[in-house]
């Protein structure tokens, strides 16, 4: 899997997941408790609510959980669509998803205007979009053609997981609760 090392998280940012976290029960109680009305994304929303609160998170690089994607384009997709549609009903990551909906739409309106100069940026967007995993993932390669699979393989599975993402940020956005 081409998850980032220990070294490259920044404990400033980071957020916990539910498969590598241990918290007091105060914590959870200052978060307003443990959203049971969200089926995924559940321990991200509680994050949110810790950083919100000013609550101490901290890393323990040591602690690696290894995580791995589903088996198989079908189960990875609804993976990474029911984590979007759980982003898009509690309200997270407004900023991420509209960021992608406008690469995503540039590199379609580059598309369709047939011209050099905007196919041009839309491929140097997306490969400085896709550098850091790509020479993640070309950097643990070992093998004969492997670097170079890695190479064409981590941008074409960004894409696939984005566009899980896409649909499954649109399909949160008809779930949301009305305020």
């Amino acid at each position: 899997m081409n998850l980032p090392s220990p070294e490259e998280l920044d404990e400033a940012t980071f957020m916990p997941s539910a498969r590598s976290v241990a918290f007091r029960r105060s914590a959870i109680e200052a978060a307003g408790g443990y959203p049971e009305w969200l089926d995924i994304g559940e321990d991200m929303y509680v994050n949110h609510r810790w950083r919100e609160l000013g609550l101490d998170l901290r890393l323990a690089r040591g602690a690696v959980v290894h995580w791995r994607l589903r088996r198989g384009l079908r189960a990875t997709w609804r993976q990474y669509h029911r984590y979007a549609r759980g982003d898009a009903i509690a309200g997270m990551y407004p900023q991420r998803h509209a960021l992608r909906f406008a690469v995503y739409g540039g590199l379609a309106a580059s598309l369709l205007l047939r011209r050099r100069l905007p196919a041009i940026v839309a491929l140097l967007a997306g490969a400085a979009y896709a550098r850091r995993p790509t020479v993640r993932a070309v950097s643990r390669a070992r093998g004969p053609g492997t670097r170079a699979a890695a190479a064409v393989a981590v941008p074409a599975i960004m894409a696939f997981l984005d566009l899980a993402k896409m649909s499954g940020y649109v399909a949160g956005l008809l779930r949301r609760p009305r305020e």
